[in-house]
């Protein structure tokens, strides 16, 4: 009866081995797919992390270029406001040269007429 028992308690404690060899096993896997899944994440962490540099360059660089536009913008506009005042003046001398070519061609004509009258007498 008790090399039974002791033969019961050998066999319980046999199963319980196996049980715990198993569960042994089952977190080991688990402890390997564990860090496969954190090698993952720190993987697709530093490419998130490269993204973002990148989109932060991206964004420097552009912000530099759209600087650089609004300077040839206003540089543009300068010149557009300089070209506009030239361009008035130029128009204010050209109405001024037709305005002394009329009074010069009613003078010639008048004296022209005059030397006609003259001649006529």
């Amino acid at each position: 009866a008790a090399q039974e028992a002791a033969d019961a308690a050998e066999a319980s404690l046999l199963q319980r081995l196996r049980v715990a060899e198993g569960a042994a096993a089952t977190a080991a896997a688990a402890e390997r797919v564990a860090a496969s899944r954190a090698a993952t994440i720190e993987a697709s962490v530093a490419s998130a992390r490269e993204a973002a540099a990148a989109a932060v360059a991206e964004v420097a660089e552009l912000q530099g270029l759209l600087e650089r536009e609004r300077r040839g913008a206003r540089a543009l506009a300068a010149e557009k406001g300089a070209a506009e005042e030239r361009l008035s003046a130029t128009q204010a001398r050209l109405e001024r040269a037709r305005s002394e070519a009329e009074a010069m061609k009613r003078d010639l004509t008048e004296r022209l007429w005059d030397a006609e009258q003259r001649a006529r007498n």
